[in-house]
C-alpha cells in the first residue's frame, strides 16, 4: 500500500479500503466482516491493523461505473486522481471498511514477494 494511504489510515482520514482490478483477483471474494487487515506500506513492514466492518464487491463494471464509484465512496476511500486514472477501466472492485485500527507491535508471518501474485494476501485463521 502507498505509505500516504496506510498514514491516512491510521490518523482516522481513510476509512474504507478500494482495490480494484482488470481481472478477478483477491481480495474479491476473499475478505468478510470481522476479518482482520493488516496494513503494510510498501517497502516498510505491518504497521496497522484493523477489522473488517463492511465489504462491497462490484463485477462486471464499466468506466462510467467506476466513475460512479468515485462519486459515491471517495469521501472514505480518499483516492488521488492517479489512482482513479489507473483505475478508470477496472471490470471489478472491492471496498473494504476498516474499524478498530491499531497499531502492530509483532509482525505477522507473510509469504514472499515472489509467492504472492498481487498486493493481497490471505493468511490462516490463526495468523
Amino acid at each position: 500500500m502507498d505509505p500516504a494511504y496506510a498514514e491516512m489510515i491510521a490518523n482516522g482520514e481513510k476509512h474504507v479500503e478500494a482495490r480494484l482490478s482488470v481481472q478477478r483477483r483477491v481480495p474479491f471474494g476473499a475478505v468478510d466482516v470481522g476479518d482482520r487487515v493488516y496494513v503494510k506500506p510498501r517497502s516498510l513492514g505491518v504497521s496497522l491493523v484493523a477489522r473488517v466492518s463492511r465489504v462491497e464487491s462490484f463485477e462486471d463494471m464499466t468506466p462510467s461505473e467506476v466513475r460512479a464509484l468515485r462519486g459515491q465512496f471517495n469521501e472514505l476511500i480518499r483516492g488521488d486522481a492517479a489512482f482513479w486514472r489507473a483505475k478508470r477501466e477496472a471490470r471489478y472492485a472491492t471496498l473494504v471498511w476498516l474499524s478498530d485500527v491499531e497499531a502492530v507491535h509483532a509482525q505477522p508471518v507473510l509469504p514472499s514477494p515472489g509467492a504472492r501474485r498481487n498486493a493481497w494476501c490471505v493468511l490462516d485463521a490463526g495468523v
